[in-house]
């Protein structure tokens, strides 16, 4: 697998087709803010369920 691209990673939000996901990771980070206390596998969990959701679609770009 190669190494994260963030340039790519962002490039790839500016896709409208990626508008779903984008919405969802701004979601997701909102959510994540908006609590001010988690545990470490409350923090764990949120984040493999995002990952879960997002993985999939974010393959399918270029």
């Amino acid at each position: 697998m190669p190494p994260f691209d963030f340039h790519r990673f962002l490039d790839q939000m500016k896709d409208p087709s990626a508008a779903p996901i984008a919405r969802y990771t701004k979601g997701f980070i909102s959510a994540f803010y908006r609590r001010e206390t988690w545990t470490v596998n409350e923090q764990i969990k949120f984040i493999q369920d995002f990952l879960n959701v997002t993985k999939k679609p974010l393959l399918k770009t270029n």
